[in-house]
Parts: structure tokens; C-alpha cells; sequence
């Protein structure tokens, strides 16, 4: 096998003949740009030199790594001491398995054959993102279709019932955020709602949004249960997509526990300074059209009638 169709294998695992390689679907393959940007806001770029260790046999996992230039020979370390090449990875492969997510102790070392260029993707946050966006979720199950692949069945029923427990852990926390909702509708008075972020609220009710998606804490779970409630009981459309963009963007539990440790201080200030007036302008872009369209409605039923 040539380099140039070896790197078109991406991934090439032993084999005694070159018609049992198979190639392995890469996890960028089949999402949209938007999601691809989402992971390259979770990843960092990690340059290595030809030796260089992605991580040695028994160490700690904590996530996976891209590959997005270079060449990652993976091998298992035997009680003997030899070590028994296990695959090489190319461009467009990721290595951190079999755990996706990041736990327990690497089974083999994967060390950078030539030099190397990867982006890491902490095992939690990809957790989030996978269980936030459908495609990233497709990505990973073709992911985990090549670990079971790879790594046998018995590995890839330990992930399965780990994200089974992770998934029986989130699912009181879906129906505690949909109870949070209920109570919101029942208990706020419909007038004041629609006094302070109603469609005749003006810029005040924007305002009031945005502030409140800025404190607001928790994840889409709790955030888009409690806007739909407002608008249930008289919040206008502006004022609850100014709420979800403010949380999106400027919320205070993502700054702190995600932008600041990854991207430092001067970046978050700089990023938060441009956001602030976006949420606004999204609002009334909102209240614009939602108006336009209540019109249109309007006109139309005067006119059939």
C-alpha cells in the first residue's frame, strides 16, 4: 500500500493483506459547518514532533483528539515488554477510544510517527455537545459503531451502560426543568408578564430579557422549557429570543466554567463586549417580523371574510 492510498484508508489497522483494510468514517464527515464550528469552540490545537506522546498506556482519559495533519501509530505495551502495533491514524481520523467521553485508563499508547498537528476535544464538553445537537449525536454513534469494530463487544457494552447511566441521570433533570415551566405559566401573573416583556414593551422589555437570559443558569434543558412558558403566558417572540441569544451569548455559568479556562480573560472580554447589542438587535429583528407576520395573517382573514 502506497502512502497515498494509506492515508485514503484513514486508519489502517494490521492486516496481512492490503483488501482487509477497511476505511473508517471520519467524525467531522456528515456534520454541517455550524456544528464543526461548535467543536472547534470546545477544541485546542496541539502540535507534536515525530516521538512525541499522545498519551502512554495507563494514563487517565480525558478526551479525544483529531487528527488534522501527520500520522499517529497506536500500540499496545505487552507484560513482556514488546510492543504490538495496534493501527496507524491519518488526517481526519480521531484517536482517544475506546471511550469517547473519557474515562477510565488508555489500553494502549499512541505516540505522533511524524510530525503532527491534532485538536483535543475534552471528553465532558463533547458529552454536552453531543447530547445538544443531533448530527454531533449521529457522529458519535458512527463512532461508536467503529469502537465496536475495533475494540470488541465487551468494551463497547462498558461505554454503552456508562452513557445509559448518564442518560437515566439527565432524564429527572428534562422532567424537573418541564415541571419548572409548568409552575412559571401557572404561577406569574399574565398581566405583569405582559407589562414588563410583552409585544408593547418596547426597548424596556428587551432589556429585561437580555438581562434576565444573562443570569439566567443551567443548560438548554432548563433555558427553552421556561421561554416557551413566557411566551405561553404573554411574553412577545423579541422578548424571548433576546432571553435565549443573551443566554447563548453572554450567559455568566458559560463564561465562567467553559470560555475562561480555554480561551483566558482578554478574549472573553473582547467577545462579551461585542455581543452585548446583539441580543437586542435579535429581539426587535424578532418583534419586526413576528409582527409583519401578524399582519399579513390579519389581512389575510379580513380578506377571505
Amino acid at each position: 500500500m502506497t502512502a497515498a492510498d494509506a492515508r485514503a484508508a484513514a486508519g489502517v489497522m494490521l492486516a496481512e493483506s492490503d483488501s482487509l483494510v477497511r476505511a473508517l468514517p471520519g467524525l467531522l464527515d456528515e456534520l454541517s459547518e455550524a456544528d464543526r464550528q461548535r467543536l472547534r469552540l470546545i477544541g485546542r490545537d496541539k502540535a507534536l514532533e515525530s516521538g512525541q506522546f499522545v498519551w502512554q498506556q495507563g494514563d487517565g482519559q480525558t478526551g479525544i483528539y483529531l487528527i488534522r495533519s501527520g500520522r499517529i501509530r497506536s500500540y499496545y505495551v505487552a507484560p513482556s515488554g514488546r510492543e504490538v502495533t495496534l493501527a496507524y491514524w491519518f488526517p481526519g481520523n480521531f484517536v482517544g477510544g475506546p471511550d469517547l467521553f473519557g474515562t477510565g485508563p488508555h489500553m494502549w499508547t499512541s505516540v505522533a510517527v511524524e510530525a503532527s498537528q491534532l485538536t483535543f476535544l475534552p471528553g465532558p464538553a463533547l458529552r454536552k455537545l453531543a447530547l445538544e445537537s443531533a448530527t454531533i449525536a449521529v457522529a458519535v454513534a458512527v463512532s461508536a459503531v467503529v469502537v465496536y469494530w475495533r475494540d470488541g463487544q465487551a468494551r463497547f457494552l462498558e461505554i454503552l451502560f456508562s452513557d445509559l447511566a448518564l442518560f437515566v441521570d439527565i432524564l429527572p433533570k428534562v422532567l424537573a426543568a418541564c415541571l419548572i415551566a409548568a409552575f412559571v405559566a401557572v404561577l406569574m401573573p399574565r398581566e405583569t408578564v405582559m407589562r414588563w416583556v410583552g409585544a408593547e414593551s418596547g426597548l424596556l422589555g428587551i432589556v429585561i430579557a437580555t438581562l434576565a437570559g444573562t443570569i439566567c443558569p443551567g443548560g438548554p434543558i432548563t433555558i427553552f422549557p421556561i421561554a416557551a412558558a413566557f411566551v405561553a403566558i404573554g411574553a412577545d417572540t423579541g422578548a424571548a429570543i433576546a432571553f435565549i441569544t443573551s443566554w447563548t451569548l453572554l450567559g455568566y455559568a458559560r463564561i465562567l466554567v467553559w470560555e475562561l479556562p480555554f480561551f483566558g480573560g482578554e478574549f472573553v472580554i473582547w467577545r462579551t463586549i461585542i455581543s452585548i447589542p446583539l441580543p437586542i438587535v435579535a429581539g426587535f429583528l424578532a418583534r419586526f417580523i413576528a409582527g409583519r407576520l401578524a399582519a399579513r395573517k390579519r389581512s389575510e382573514g379580513d380578506g377571505g371574510a
